[in-house]
C-alpha cells in the first residue's frame, strides 16, 4: 500500500536531487537585441530565458518569452500594415519586452529548493518556469551576449512546468492513488472557459486572441467540434522571408502545415471527463503537449482544457501539508496586521503602474468608426481621451454600443414608421451613426459608470469603488487629468489572490462557507431559449443592466449564454437581419459555460474565476440556471469582509464623486441633443 509518506519524502527532497540537470542554461542580458534573442530562441527551438543583469550582481530581472516579442510585432503590424521582423526589432533591447505581454510572472527560487516549492511556483498563474540561482558561484551558466562583456552568470538551471510532469509521469508511486485515481470530473481540474476561433479565421487572430485573453493556446472548431490547436509555440513558424503571409494565413492551412513541418506534429490531444489523473499525467509526458483538450462523449465536442498549470494545481491543493510549518496566532496576527497595512497603501506603490499600453479613442472620432474600432480591439471598453491635450473625458463600453442599438431599434424608429422599417434602421444604426462623435455616447448604457481615481487611491478604497454596481473598470489618472491606466475587476480580484488573502485573512469558517449560507451573487436572473431572436435577448440585457444572459433548452437546462460581448459581429453590415436572427446562429461556435452548485465554497468560487480568467460563474442544480456571480460580486462580498476605510457621511459626497455626477450630467444632456437630432433626421428623411 502507497501511504502519504511516500509524497511527503519526494515533497521535502530537493528538486536538484530528483531531476537530473539538463545541459546548457542560459541567459540574455537586458541590452541584448530583441531580434537576436528572436532569432537564437528560434533556433534553439526555446520557448523563453532568464534575464540576468550583471550590473545589479546577476539578479534575475525578469523574463522573455516568445508571447512577449509576438505581442510587440502584432502592434507594430496593425500600425503600419506589414512588419518586417528584423527591422522592427532593431532597435528594441529586451528591457524593453520583458513581460510585455503580462503573461509571465516572474518566481526565483535557490538551489536548495524542495520539490515542494518548485511545484508551488509553477502552480501559479501566469508562472510557466523558474529560474533557479546557484548558491555558490562554482557553478557559471552560459549569458547570451553578441561578444562583448562577461558572459557568464550565477544561473543554476530553469525549471520547467513540462519537466515537473514528465517527473511526476515517470515517478507515479510519489503519487498516492487516492489522488491519481481520481477523474477529471471528480476533481474539476478543467478550465470550462476556454477560447476558440474558426478554420477560416487567419493566424494573427489566434495569436491576437491568445494575447487579449492572457492564455497560450486556443482551439480551432468547426461548429462546436474542435479540429485543431494553436499555440504560442508556433509563432516561430511565422519568422519567414514574407512573415505577412503566414499571419494572414487560414488557420486551417496554418495548422495542416505545421503537421507536415515537424518532426513531432502539431497534434490534438484529448481526453475525457472520465479520464483519471494518471491518464491525463501521461498524455502530457508522451505526446509533450502543455494541454490537453476536453471532449464531450462523441469525442469531439469542445468542452474545456486541461492544462500542465491545472495538473499542479491539483497536486499542490491535495499534497499533505508542510509539518514544518505551523503558524501561531502571532504569526496570523501579523500577516493580518500585513494585510490591513496594504489595504491603506498607496496602489500605485504595489502594482507597477508602467507599461500599460492604453487603447484609446479622440472625443472627436465619428461613433460608427470608434465602435468598430472598439469590437476590433477585443478590450471591453476604450478611454476617450483628447489627442492634443491627453486630458481623459469617460468611457465608451460595448454595452454603450448595445444600448444604442436597441433605442434606435425599438423607439426611433417605431415612432415614424409605427414598426421597425429594415431600410431605415440599417441606415441610422450603421451609417448615420457616423455623424455623431464617439464623446456623445460616452456611458449611453448608464451601465459604464466611470469613477476616476487618482493614482494615490489607496488599496482599499479601489476595491471598494471596483464592488459598486455598474463599475468594471476605474480609471487612473495623475497630474492635468492625464490617464495613467484602467484597473479593472480582474486586476483587482489577481491582485487580491496574489497577496494570499484567502489564506492569511480570511478566517477558515468566511472561506468554508457555502453559498446556501451566504448571499453572494444575482438569483433573480431570466433566461431565454435558443430559437428565440437575438434582439430579445439584448433588450433585456439593456433594460436590467445586465452584461450576459443564460441560454437554456426547453428543458430549463443551460447550454450557453449570450452576452454583449457577441455584439462584435453588429459592426459589420446586415444589423437587422443579425438581430432578427435565432440565439442558436449566436452560439453555436462558443462553448457551455463556467457552472457551480451552491454547494460550493466562497474558496472555490474565487480559485475558478481567479485561475479561468471568467468574468462570471453561473449557479446552477441539475444543471437549470438559479443565478449568477461576477467578479464585482465577489468584489462586493469581500468589501464586507475586509475592514475599509470610513465612507463619506450620508448625505454627503468626495469630490470626486462630485466630480463624476457633473460628468454624468453632461452625458445626459448629450444624450439628449443625440437622439433629438436622430429624430429631426428621420423626419426630413420621411418628408423627402
Amino acid at each position: 500500500t502507497i501511504t502519504k509518506s511516500v509524497m511527503e519524502n519526494t515533497l521535502d527532497t530537493q528538486f536538484s536531487k530528483l531531476v537530473p540537470e539538463t545541459a546548457g542554461t542560459y541567459a540574455v542580458k537586458p541590452s541584448h537585441s530583441a531580434f537576436l534573442t528572436l532569432q537564437w530562441l528560434i533556433e534553439n527551438r526555446i520557448l523563453g530565458c532568464p534575464v540576468s543583469d550583471a550590473d545589479k550582481d546577476d539578479k534575475v530581472v525578469g523574463l522573455i518569452d516568445l508571447i512577449d516579442i509576438t505581442k510587440y510585432l502584432l502592434e507594430k503590424r496593425q500600425e503600419e500594415g506589414s512588419i518586417n521582423f528584423e527591422q522592427a526589432l532593431k532597435s528594441v533591447k529586451v528591457a524593453d519586452l520583458i513581460n510585455y505581454s503580462g503573461m509571465n510572472n516572474l518566481v526565483v527560487l535557490n538551489e536548495s529548493a524542495k520539490f515542494r516549492d518548485i511545484l508551488k511556483a509553477l502552480s501559479l498563474p501566469g508562472v510557466h518556469r523558474v529560474p533557479v540561482k546557484a548558491e555558490s558561484k562554482n557553478f557559471i551558466s552560459k549569458l547570451i551576449d553578441e561578444k562583448k562583456g562577461k558572459n557568464y552568470c550565477w544561473l543554476k538551471r530553469f525549471v520547467t512546468q513540462s519537466e515537473v510532469v514528465r517527473f511526476l509521469a515517470n515517478n507515479l508511486d510519489a503519487i498516492p492513488p487516492t489522488y491519481l485515481y481520481r477523474t477529471v470530473e471528480e476533481t474539476g481540474i478543467a478550465t470550462l472557459n476556454v477560447y476558440s476561433l474558426t478554420e477560416d479565421q487567419k493566424v494573427s487572430d489566434a495569436f491576437k486572441l491568445m494575447i487579449d485573453r492572457g492564455v497560450s493556446a486556443v482551439a480551432v472548431v468547426r461548429g462546436s467540434q474542435i479540429v485543431g490547436n494553436v499555440s504560442c509555440r508556433d509563432i516561430r513558424f511565422t519568422v519567414t522571408t514574407d512573415p505577412d503571409k503566414f499571419l494572414d494565413m487560414n488557420v486551417d492551412e496554418f495548422v495542416k502545415r505545421l503537421n507536415k513541418a515537424e518532426s513531432s506534429p502539431n497534434q490534438l490531444v484529448t481526453c475525457m471527463l472520465s479520464d483519471n489523473i494518471r491518464t491525463i499525467l501521461e498524455k502530457l509526458s508522451e505526446n509533450n503537449v502543455r494541454r490537453v483538450w476536453l471532449v464531450g462523449d462523441d469525442k469531439n465536442t469542445l468542452c474545456g482544457v486541461v492544462s500542465l498549470r491545472d495538473i499542479l494545481a491539483y497536486l499542490v491543493a491535495s499534497q499533505p501539508k508542510d509539518k514544518s510549518y505551523n503558524p501561531t496566532d502571532k504569526v496570523k496576527a501579523a500577516a493580518n496586521k500585513q494585510y490591513l497595512f496594504k489595504l491603506k497603501r498607496s496602489y500605485s506603490d504595489l502594482v507597477s503602474l508602467k507599461k500599460q499600453k492604453l487603447f484609446t479613442l479622440s472625443p472627436e472620432t465619428p461613433a460608427n468608426e470608434g465602435f468598430a474600432k472598439l469590437f476590433e480591439s477585443g478590450y471591453a471598453s476604450v478611454p476617450i481621451v483628447s489627442e492634443k491635450t491627453k486630458k481623459f473625458y469617460g468611457l465608451v463600453d460595448k454595452l454603450d454600443y448595445c444600448a444604442f442599438i436597441i433605442h434606435t431599434f425599438e423607439n426611433i424608429v417605431e415612432d415614424v414608421n409605427a414598426g421597425p422599417d429594415r431600410q431605415m434602421f440599417e441606415l441610422f444604426a450603421n451609417q448615420k451613426l457616423k455623424h455623431f462623435k464617439i464623446a456623445d455616447l460616452m456611458n449611453f448604457s448608464k451601465m459604464n459608470k466611470s469613477y476616476e481615481q487618482t493614482s494615490s487611491v489607496k488599496v482599499g478604497e479601489l476595491m471598494e469603488v471596483l464592488s459598486r454596481p455598474g463599475v468594471h473598470r476605474v480609471p487612473l489618472t495623475g497630474r492635468r487629468e492625464h490617464l495613467i491606466r484602467l484597473v479593472t475587476q480582474s486586476e483587482m480580484l489577481d491582485f487580491v489572490m496574489s497577496n494570499k488573502v484567502g489564506s492569511t485573512f480570511f478566517p477558515e469558517e468566511i472561506l468554508n462557507r457555502t453559498l446556501r449560507d451566504i448571499t453572494m451573487g444575482n438569483y433573480k436572473i431570466r433566461t431565454m431559449t435558443a430559437d428565440k431572436a437575438a434582439i430579445e435577448v439584448f433588450k433585456v440585457l439593456n433594460q436590467e443592466s445586465w452584461s450576459a444572459m443564460p441560454i437554456v433548452d426547453h428543458h430549463g437546462k443551460l447550454i450557453r449564454d449570450l452576452s454583449v460581448t457577441d455584439l462584435h459581429s453588429l459592426v459589420s453590415k446586415n444589423v437587422s437581419l443579425l438581430l432578427q436572427s435565432p440565439v442558436k446562429d449566436w452560439i453555436e461556435s462558443k462553448v457551455k459555460p463556467l457552472t457551480i452548485t451552491k454547494d460550493a465554497t466562497v474558496r472555490q468560487v474565487l480559485s475558478v474565476l481567479h485561475q479561468t480568467k471568467a468574468h462570471r460563474i453561473y449557479v446552477v442544480e441539475d444543471d437549470k440556471p438559479l443565478g449568477v456571480i461576477s467578479i464585482g460580486d465577489v468584489l462586493a462580498y469581500l468589501r464586507k469582509t475586509l475592514p475599509f476605510p470610513e465612507e463619506a457621511p450620508e448625505g454627503q459626497t468626495t469630490k470626486l464623486e462630485a466630480k463624476d455626477n457633473n460628468r454624468v450630467a453632461g452625458e445626459e444632456k448629450a444624450h439628449e441633443e443625440c437622439i433629438k437630432a436622430m429624430r429631426q433626421e428621420l423626419k426630413e428623411k420621411e418628408t423627402q
